[in-house]
Parts: C-alpha cells; structure tokens; sequence
C-alpha cells in the first residue's frame, strides 16, 4: 500500500511539475513619479531633488538642482506665452555649484528645445522633455561640453 501511494504522489508530482510552463515575467514598465525632473549628464543618471516651473509674463522657467549642487535650467525670455503642447525654443544651461556656492563652472545652449507632451490646466501642472549640449562659459572655469539627453519632467506644480 505504501509503494502505490509513493507512486500516486510521485505521478501527481511529476504532472505537476512537467505540465507547468515557466513563463517570463511581462516587463514590469515604471511610470515617471509625479513632480520628477530627471536627465543623463554625460550619460549618467541625474536627478533634481525639488523641481520647480513658472510660466509668467511671458517668461517660462523650469529647472531643478540635485544634492551635489548640480543644477539644469531651461528658459525663455519675452516669448510669446507658453500655454499648449509642442516644441518650443528655450535657453538651457547646466551648472556645478561647489558646496557652499550658488556660482560654478557652466555650461549652456541658446538654442536648446522643451517638448511639452502635458499641459494641465486645472491641476497646473506641467510635463514634458529636452535634450541639449552645453558648450563650456570658459570664464566660469568649465571646459568642453556636457551633453544632456533623456531629459524628463513629469507633473512639475507651475508656479
């Protein structure tokens, strides 16, 4: 009797365990958190700490700054409002602030471009994408350039 059971579980095991399909997991997509700003910086991950966007008197700013004093900043200057999605012509710069220090090496493009992707009027909110490449402002110590690309704002409150 025990070796008819020990066959029954080892046949029920064996069904089991050989009709099973291990199947991969779907890919598992993560939405960009609310109030995010985020970059690649010569290709490694930057994040801001507080974001922040502001759209008045024909002035649109957006930017943010990470706890190494890292800071990205894209703006337009007596431009016609800002107000819908689309592409639009800005100013980028990227600055490294030493500790203790608002002012540091910089790189910046005046020619930069902001895609808004979403414009939400009643919550005022705003989200969207940029790239751009930063030529050095030798007079602040930077050389080179500094390439940003991947850059993402998602849900920035706008001030």
């Amino acid at each position: 009797m025990k070796l008819k059971l020990f066959y029954a579980c080892a046949f029920a095991a064996a069904l089991v365990f050989t009709s099973c399909e291990k199947k991969d997991k779907d890919p598992v997509v993560k939405p960009k958190p609310a109030n995010s700003f985020t970059a690649k910086v010569d290709g490694a991950d930057w994040a801001a700490v507080v974001p922040m966007a502001a759209n008045q008197d024909r002035d649109f700013v957006l930017g943010g700054a990470n706890m190494n004093g890292e800071s990205i900043g894209l703006f337009t200057s007596y431009q016609p409002d800002i107000k819908q999605l689309g592409t639009y012509a800005v100013r980028a710069i990227y600055v490294v602030a030493p500790p203790g220090s608002s002012f540091g090496p910089t790189w910046a493009n005046p020619n930069a471009s902001v895609t808004i992707t979403k414009w939400d009027t009643v919550a005022n909110l705003v989200s969207g994408t940029f790239t751009f490449m930063g030529v050095a402002d030798t007079s602040t110590g930077a050389s080179g350039t500094k390439t940003i690309t991947d850059g993402s704002f998602t849900d920035i409150p706008l001030q």
